[in-house]
């Protein structure tokens, strides 16, 4: 199963981020102040430009006519769009949350965040994965290797983006899950992806099946991708909400960017409000339910991801710091 090339989510974003990232590694001069705020972003973050133009080359790589189809001419060298026009200030648009693991009603009426000392502090982690369905191909094994790349992002109090990079499972000697086949679970190592109090917080999970790669080798240029994602949108999106709208373009990145040796399932990008953590964080976690089946699988939220003939669920769970007393129960 190779990579499932399709147009972007956000074609102007990508062309914007392909054209920042030929400036970044001096392929071309930058273009627009917004490009160079981007490159300044992206040099503050501490970007490879190694990195960099190893994803750039790759995509100059991809034949001819398959870019053309997808993407037009919006990644040749001497592109550019114009500066987008946006009113600077606060955020223009309500941050849009996946929580496809709570009814809605229960998020309508959310309790404020109650007074402390101390302001609280979240710990987002991941506690496993999933397998409903098994990759449909996978060399002359009939079974799956699957790791995770999950990428947390928030801004913090003087507005710079954060990112912290993350290859699960943990440990030496555990780069993948082996022998994974359809219908079971594979819980923990339990592992931090974010730790923080920021509003909100993103977390982009990347599932990949092993074949020949080496995982830690895609979580640095994941990690490079999201950063310069992130620094597109920061600079050329004031307007609207920076992690929403480089939600896309990271999926994008990724998509396009990151040609591994192993088979990338699908990319999913959660963005969480604080009000969600805390919400998570005073309830005791569920157990995944699939098709009336109860697996082990232990969450507050979940990413899905569908590729290969294959979906994958990983369960991830929020802790906070001093921590609240659990809800009463409900009495009949």
């Amino acid at each position: 199963m190779g990579r499932v090339l399709t147009r972007p989510q956000d074609p102007d974003g990508f062309a914007r981020l392909i054209g920042a990232m030929r400036a970044y590694t001096g392929e071309r001069k930058p273009q627009s102040n917004a490009e160079r705020a981007a490159i300044e972003a992206m040099r503050a973050q501490g970007v490879s430009s190694d990195l960099v133009r190893a994803m750039v080359t790759r995509l100059d790589a991809t034949r001819a006519s398959v870019r053309t189809h997808y993407l037009g001419e919006t990644t040749a060298l001497d592109f550019a769009l114009p500066e987008p026009i946006h009113a600077a200030g606060p955020t223009a648009a309500p941050t849009m949350v996946t929580v496809p693991s709570l009814a809605l009603r229960d998020l309508l009426h959310l309790a404020p965040i109650p007074p402390h000392p101390a302001p609280p502090v979240y710990t987002l982690r991941y506690r496993g994965v999933y397998c409903h369905s098994e990759t449909s191909w996978d060399g002359f094994s009939n079974s799956d290797e699957i790791y995770l790349v999950t990428s947390a992002v928030h801004i913090d109090a003087s507005g710079q983006n954060v990112v912290r990079t993350e290859r699960m499972p943990v440990g030496p000697g555990d780069e993948w899950y082996g022998d994974v086949d359809s219908g079971e679970v594979r819980v923990g190592p339990t592992a931090a992806c974010w730790h923080g109090n920021s509003d909100p917080v993103s977390l982009t999970v990347a599932v990949f099946e092993y074949d020949n790669g080496n995982p830690d080798a895609y979580k640095a240029e994941i990690d490079a991708a999201v950063k310069a994602a992130i620094a597109i949108a920061a600079a050329y999106y004031a307007g609207v909400a920076i992690l929403e709208k480089a939600s896309g373009l990271i999926s994008d990145a990724i998509n396009w960017l990151i040609d591994t040796g192993d088979d990338l399932i699908q990319t999913q990008t959660v963005v969480n409000p604080r009000s969600i953590l805390e919400w998570y964080a005073g309830h005791t976690v569920s157990v995944y339910v699939d098709h009336n089946k109860s697996t082990s699988l232990p969450f507050h939220f979940i990413t899905t991801h569908h590729g290969g003939g294959a979906t994958y669920i990983a369960g991830f769970d929020v802790t906070r710091e001093p921590p609240l007393p659990l809800p009463p129960p409900v009495i009949p």
